[in-house]
């Protein structure tokens, strides 16, 4: 028997929230637990005051009907996130044979799961459509223009400030490696 449940176990306001599976197997006195994050970043307050309420009064003010209509949305753009993020790990979980649960399942498996849930394994060639570059610094430029719609512009900064410190060392040596 498994069990996904999610939290906010973070110190900050704004922070992904956590997963966690547990599962007991047969025999065994204490359940097995591991955590790992999402990628569903919330605000403390929302997860803790608005995410599980339902009944919210019937406000006559416009402004106080159209917010309680914007959480009802994040609420349900969540929860659906939440639901296909469970379909998905107990799919993962249930294909695991009961004999090899306690050596397969842990906290680097989840971790593994979860990336492949947000960046399903497929050929990237027959996506983009071009061939990925062999030597690291046209990769990088690679990287950030197959993946530019997930990253924020800090992790673009980021890598473009390797690639020009990479950039400059195969100046200062005079070659390039592939």
């Amino acid at each position: 028997m498994s069990a996904i449940s999610f939290s906010f176990r973070s110190t900050k306001e704004i922070a992904p929230l956590e997963i966690r599976l547990s599962y007991r197997i047969k025999g065994d006195k204490n359940p097995k637990s591991f955590y790992t994050r999402s990628r569903i970043e919330v605000d403390k307050k929302y997860w803790d005051e608005f995410h599980f309420k339902s009944d919210f009064p019937n406000y006559k003010d416009i402004e106080k009907q159209n917010w309680v209509k914007e959480i009802k949305a994040k609420q349900h753009s969540i929860n659906v996130e939440i639901e296909n993020i469970k379909t998905y790990l107990l799919s993962a979980f249930n294909s695991v044979p009961q004999s090899k649960l306690i050596d397969v399942v842990n906290k680097k498996w989840l971790e593994d799961q979860i990336e492949l849930y947000y960046n399903p394994v497929s050929n990237i060639e027959d996506e983009v459509g071009s061939e990925i570059p062999k030597d690291l610094i046209s990769y990088i430029d690679f990287y950030i223009d197959y993946r530019k719609n997930e990253m924020k512009l800090t992790s673009v900064k980021k890598y473009n400030v390797v690639k020009h410190k990479l950039e400059r060392f195969e100046k200062k040596k005079e070659r390039r490696k592939f």
